[in-house]
């Protein structure tokens, strides 16, 4: 760098800076006020806090690039505006003149000397090891201020130059501020004194006198070992009031000053408080034994996801960040239209992240949850190992309660949680929905009023043309769910890699994951026990062969059931039945037991079936076969009943006996031989195969 008192040239960047006092020399429309009001201020602001210290201040998208070298400011030539009116940068001199101006006009002083130094300060790792116990930043600039100064006091004997003389430690300065020396006096009496008086004349080491500014400062030793000062600070930062940092030094100092202590500095109470230890100790009080900011001194154990599919599925209810709609809702036994929001209930496999039922609502109730959970086992075929739901409302009432059992004593495992925490997959699954697939949808609102990212919430404007349209389209109920389901499925059906970089190399969706997956733990269910743990239940009649009737909102529903030995030991059953699908209900057993015994399926008969008209006796026939079937069987049965009256024995003397009392003690002994002596068939056996047996 060339030291001039009217211009600075850095040959390293190729910048031209002119002074102040020759600018406004240049330029008799600028005045100084303008630099010093408004353009400097200007400028700086642009400038990141971390770097506003420097000497020459970087390159920002501002006009009028500034430095300040030994109390005179220096401006970059390119960085003077040339806009209308005072056109600036046109009135100046050509930059080639300047810069050959700016080498002829003053001549160099020792321009040995900065090469000189720069050769020093290259090497300055030589030091590093001598400032380990300071940060990789203080470090360097610690090593780089050593350098400088040995580049300085070999430069001074080598040259034995005098100490009368300046002009070695002016440009010394100089170059010093150019290059952001720290650590060392850029004054130049004090940087004379430092290497004269500090280490040339009592020969210390260089890496003595070269240290942070503040090492050594015993100033905050007197509150190190005070132990009633850091418990005051522990309290408080314990307190679950939750007390600001700035209350907490006002409180202390002026305890400090009550009790007649020497009062800390801010700085010092503000280091103690971000201690590593203080945080540890009082971030629980603090926070809450749940709260967010306190998450990181809370005991935690990472777990794998679950291995299998079926091995959990997490239950959760949310609202449908769609737009509301009017739906006719009752209030205070009136019927009016009300403004409300989509809620759904989803049912997510933790193992494949699937979602394997849904359902929805205008709030979150037991019957939404139930309705999802019996989507979810009818796509499954199957019982998870474990069912994790939150405590939704209705989750405590009767049938709720029943139904809950109704999945333990099959096997379940279900849990109920307090805390988002206990069922975190489904809850991610939320915001993925809202962040990738609900973001093409034109009916999507924003994510909820607590979130803090910026693309959180959609325009105003735009929510009011998106409901002027949806309004124009009939948007309803209907339409809400349709749109909630097309999205949920095109979640289902989309690779991971198209969206998630954790997944990348996954090319399969979580629908394809969750078929694929073996299911070692999970509970295989057949129709009539998903119809029993989902449907409707009632107690029902049986008589006239097989006939079931129940009445169901005015409506009479009849079925047969075909099944005789069924017929022939119950009277009254329990029927389960599923009101999307009333072609068949089932049958089980009326007991105590937790685990109900199924008898059967009845199936419907024809409520148009009329002995009248074109269709007279449409489907007749076929009721009458089955009563045919189960008639004849009943009879033979009495025939088998009634024969153990005769004497067994007479089969030994059949010579002696007439041929039907020979053919009725034959019949009794086959029926014996068949169902037992009590006349009465087991549960067990076979009725069908047993009348084969008896005819053989």
């Amino acid at each position: 760098m060339i030291n001039a008192p009217l211009f600075i040239y850095r040959k390293a960047e190729n910048e031209l800076w002119i002074s102040e006092m020759h600018l406004l020399h240049l330029l008799p429309t600028l005045s100084e006020t303008y630099l010093r009001v408004r353009a400097r201020p200007i400028y700086k602001s642009q400038v990141s806090k971390c770097h506003r210290d420097k000497t020459f201040l970087p390159r920002v998208n501002a006009s009028w690039r500034f430095a300040k070298i030994n109390g005179t400011f220096y401006y970059e030539y390119d960085s003077i505006p040339d806009k209308a009116p005072n056109r600036y940068a046109a009135q100046l001199p050509q930059r080639t003149a300047l810069i050959h101006l700016a080498k002829t006009a003053t001549p160099e002083k020792n321009t040995a000397i900065e090469p000189f130094l720069n050769d020093h300060l290259n090497d300055y790792k030589q030091f590093s090891s001598h400032y380990g116990d300071c940060t990789k930043q203080q470090q360097e600039n610690l090593s780089r201020a050593a350098a400088f100064i040995k580049g300085c006091i070999e430069y001074y004997i080598q040259n034995e130059l005098s100490e009368k003389d300046n002009s070695f430690f002016e440009q010394a300065s100089i170059i010093a501020k150019a290059a952001e020396i720290k650590y060392i006096p850029l004054h130049v009496r004090n940087l004379k004194a430092l290497i004269l008086k500090d280490i040339i004349a009592t020969n210390q080491q260089i890496t003595e006198a070269i240290q942070l500014y503040r090492r050594g400062n015993t100033n905050a030793v007197i509150h190190m070992d005070d132990a009633e000062l850091r418990s005051w600070i522990i309290q408080m930062r314990f307190s679950s009031k939750n007390f600001t940092n700035s209350y907490i030094i006002r409180k202390l100092q002026y305890m400090c000053m009550v009790c007649e202590k020497r009062t800390p500095s801010e700085r010092w109470i503000g280091g103690i408080m971000e201690e590593a230890n203080t945080k540890f100790l009082t971030a629980a009080g603090r926070y809450g034994a749940k709260g967010r900011h306190g998450q990181l001194y809370r005991g935690y154990t990472p777990f794998a996801n679950a291995l299998y599919a079926g091995d959990c599925w997490q239950v959760d209810g949310s609202r449908f960040n769609i737009i509301d709609f009017k739906l006719s809702v009752e209030q205070d036994g009136k019927i009016i239209k009300k403004q409300v929001f989509l809620y759904v209930v989803a049912v997510r496999d933790v193992h494949s992240g699937d979602i394997l039922g849904y359902s929805f609502n205008i709030s979150e109730n037991r019957w939404t949850v139930h309705n999802a959970l019996k989507m979810a086992v009818e796509e499954a075929g199957y019982l998870p190992y474990e069912i994790v739901f939150d405590r939704f409302p209705g989750h405590n009432t009767p049938e709720m309660i029943e139904f809950i059992a109704d999945l333990e004593n099959r096997g379940v495992k279900v849990t109920f949680t307090n805390t988002a925490q206990g069922k975190p997959k489904i809850e991610r699954w939320f915001r993925t929905l809202q962040e990738v697939f609900m973001q093409e949808s034109d009916y999507y609102y924003g994510e909820g009023i607590q979130s803090r990212n910026e693309y959180a919430h959609r325009s105003k404007e735009y929510l009011k043309e998106m409901r002027s349209k949806a309004k124009k389209a009939g948007w309803d109920f209907d339409a809400a769910c349709n749109e909630a389901a097309t999205i949920i499925e095109n979640y289902r059906s989309t690779a991971l890699s198209k969206y998630s970089r954790k997944f990348k190399t996954i090319e399969d969706s979580p629908a394809l994951i969750h078929d694929k997956s073996e299911k070692p733990n999970v509970i295989h269910v057949e129709q009539n026990q998903i119809t029993y743990l989902f449907g409707l239940r009632r107690k029902a009649k049986i008589a006239n062969m097989g006939l079931v009737h129940f009445e169901m909102q005015g409506v009479t529903f009849s079925y047969r059931c075909a099944e005789y030995k069924v017929n022939r030991k119950y009277d009254q059953v329990t029927i389960c039945y599923d009101l999307e699908d009333m072609s068949n209900i089932h049958l089980y057993e009326i007991s105590d037991k937790p685990l109900k015994k199924y008898l059967g399926m009845a199936e419907e008969v024809p409520a148009d079936m009329t002995p009248y008209g074109p269709d007279a006796f449409k489907g007749y026939g076929k009721q009458q076969a089955i009563i045919k079937q189960l008639t004849t069987l009943r009879d033979e049965e009495v025939q088998y009943a009634m024969a153990v009256g005769y004497d067994s024995m007479s089969i030994l003397d059949s010579g002696n006996v007439s041929k039907q009392v020979y053919e009725e003690a034959d019949r009794q002994a086959t029926f014996t031989e068949t169902f037992g002596n009590s006349g009465i068939m087991d549960d067990d056996d076979s009725f069908e195969i047993n009348i084969d047996r008896a005819y053989s």
